[in-house]
């Protein structure tokens, strides 16, 4: 990250830790491959979850076409940095639809991912969640 927007992006990470509420993101460990002789995966790996934090905001009435964006959808403004298992607070990985997003231990139906990155830095995430 340059130093500008990096500085932007922990303003961030700052400005949604005090006004938000915490948002773990799961990145899902490798299930391995099967080995038939020991009934048994090898090369597992774990989940690895980091903590961030984020806000709600509804979607306007006219967002909402009733296919890419439906009645009950939310969007999702997260903070790109987050807090690891260590307690370093680093970069997200960059994310997709293929980690998990809890809020409150509940996992959340994720429909997209779009990021606010000016000068090619990720300072936020919105993430469209359902349900």
């Amino acid at each position: 990250m340059t130093t500008a927007w990096s500085t932007e992006a922990l303003g961030a990470y700052n400005d949604l830790k005090a006004d938000g509420f915490a948002v773990t993101v799961r990145e899902i460990g490798s299930e391995g491959v099967w080995d038939p002789e020991e009934m048994e995966s090898t090369g597992t790996g774990d989940d690895v979850d980091y903590v961030s934090y984020g806000i709600k905001e509804s979607y306007s009435v006219r967002d909402i076409d009733g296919t890419t964006i439906q009645q009950g959808d939310t969007l999702l403004i997260l903070s790109a940095y987050g807090v690891n298992a260590a307690g370093t607070l680093t970069t997200l990985p960059a994310l997709d639809t293929t980690y998990k997003i809890l809020i409150g231990g509940v996992e959340q139906n994720v429909i997209s991912i779009g990021v606010e990155d000016p000068g090619n830095v990720v300072i936020l995430y919105k993430v469209q969640i359902r349900g």
